[in-house]
């Protein structure tokens, strides 16, 4: 018989090339990638990137046996499951001021989603076939919403109700249908203070729907609506259309079920109500019979719904006069302060940020004073907590975003970093008061505390008090969030 033992040198060959195959087989784990973060100063850090948690370090597999060469063996492939479709949005804490309502969109789909997060953190779906912006929300106590469907129903959501009440049905128009960008949506949804009731502006039509009674109460034929408001009560809804060459504000009332025209301008918008009802100031320009140096710049109006008048409030028409055409500046976006005798307006030249100012007019003074350029406002502008104490807003310095605070005419401090870019910010608010502002129970109830961010997927929770900020909805990655109105609620039944 032959010998068949293996000589050394033979099997310490086999034995180095054992060790070579199972170093190259084994695998590391895949690397993380960065996380954009918001640094909260003070406190800890903020995720504000996808929302997703970094993957932990895969281990590298063990090689446990070396085949030998020959023929490969075909090994069957699993049918992969299909990977479940993440929620739009999640909640991540708390809301201890109250509750918000936000919208969802994400692409690919042809409705939106609207959400309820609620004071102790849950998240609810209120409906998930929203039809574009077409919904509305109020913070009333009890909270109530409408919103127009993708199947083109027309919806009151009420807390209470076993299901969404049926309004209408309407004939919205399809999905991606092709709209011109130049020509305004002619549908706007506008619901009254308290959830009474709510306007439809559509083609041909504003329809008015009654929610107590469940019908609709009134119809006027209009070809298109520019703007809706109601006022405080919920009892007048102004409104804007357009008549031959020019602009015409109109108020209907509910109990007589009859519309008066206040006015008829050559431009005409920003409506906004007196807290108290009785006045509705708008920014408007009106051609001079004469030709004359005037350029064609807005001034403040206001309609007095007891004398059926309404006046130039700022007159910067008068200035123009004699101003050369650099100079001259218009008025417009006015707003009430709280106590309802203040108007405030921005002043300047519309096309140049850099030369505008807001301007504080109390309602018996001839001219208004400076409170601050919009150059200071930041980002998204300030915002005047519901009291008047304190005022928030977000400013970039050298390339960083800043939350910033303050209390009355103290100085700004910072609440929040923000590792964003300007175009993520959008909305910034203070949480509603329960009690109206210069009201007794506002005054023992403290400043107001708490305010939020809206980014394009997350909204931002501060507390004024505590100097600290968090996110506390975070939406998937291929989502936005579009609108985020508070409500608030008083009931100890409330979600």
């Amino acid at each position: 018989m032959s010998d068949l033992r293996v000589p050394a040198r033979l099997a310490c060959g086999l034995g180095l090339l054992v060790v070579l195959l199972v170093a190259g087989c084994a695998v590391s784990g895949p690397p993380t990638g960065p996380r954009t973060r918001a640094t909260v100063l003070g406190s800890t850090s903020l995720a504000v990137g996808d929302g997703q948690p970094a993957a932990p370090d895969t281990p590298a597999p063990i090689a446990t046996s070396v085949l030998p060469t020959g023929t490969p063996t075909t090994t069957p492939t699993a049918t992969p499951s299909p990977t479940p479709t993440p929620p739009a949005a999640a909640a991540l804490g708390p809301l201890p001021a109250g509750q918000i309502v936000f919208g969802t969109s994400r692409a690919g789909n042809a409705g939106q989603e609207l959400w309820l997060a609620d004071r102790h953190g849950g998240l609810s779906l209120l409906r998930d076939d929203v039809a574009g912006d077409l919904w509305d929300c109020v913070p009333a106590d009890p909270w109530a919403c409408v919103v127009a469907t993708t199947e083109s129903a027309l919806l009151a959501i009420l807390p209470g109700q076993p299901a969404p009440l049926l309004l209408d049905q309407l004939e919205l128009p399809q999905p991606g249908a092709d709209q011109t960008g130049d020509t305004p949506n002619p549908w706007r949804l506008s619901l009254a203070p308290g959830g009474t009731r709510v306007a439809l502006a559509a083609p041909g039509s504003l329809r008015v729907y009654d929610l107590a009674a469940q019908r609709m109460e009134a119809t006027i034929e209009l070809d298109q609506v520019l703007d809706l408001a109601w006022s405080p009560g919920g009892a007048d809804l102004a409104l804007v259309y357009p008549l031959a060459d020019l602009k015409v504000l109109a108020i209907w009332n509910a109990e007589s079920g009859r519309q008066r025209i206040v006015a008829q301008m050559d431009t005409l918008e920003h409506l906004v109500w007196s807290p108290d009802g009785r006045k509705l100031a708008y920014d408007a320009f009106q051609a001079p019979r004469k030709p004359d140096r005037q350029s064609a710049l807005p001034d403040v109006y206001v309609a007095d719904l007891d004398t059926g008048e309404f006046r130039n409030f700022t007159e910067v028409y008068l200035r123009n006069r004699t101003a050369r055409p650099e100079n001259r500046v218009g008025a417009w976006a006015p707003s009430w302060e709280a106590e309802g005798t203040v108007l405030r307006y921005l002043r300047g030249q519309p096309d140049q940020p850099d030369r505008q100012s807001l301007v504080r007019h109390p309602w018996k003074a001839r001219n208004g004073t400076v409170l601050w350029s919009v150059a200071e406002s930041g980002v998204v502008g300030v915002a005047e907590a519901p009291d008047g104490r304190q005022q928030a807003r977000v400013v970039d310095r050298d390339g960083v975003l800043f939350l910033q605070v303050r209390d009355g005419e103290d100085p700004w401090r910072d609440l929040a970093g923000l590792d964003v870019d300007e175009t993520a910010v959008h909305t910034l608010s203070w949480a509603p008061d329960a009690q109206p502002a210069g009201s007794q129970e506002s005054a023992e109830a403290g400043p107001s505390r708490y305010l939020w961010l809206l980014l394009d997927r997350q909204v931002l929770l501060a507390d004024t008090e505590e100097d600290t900020a968090e996110i506390v909805i975070q939406a998937c990655p291929d989502c936005r969030i579009s609108r985020a109105p508070w409500t608030w609620s008083l009931s100890e039944n409330a979600p």
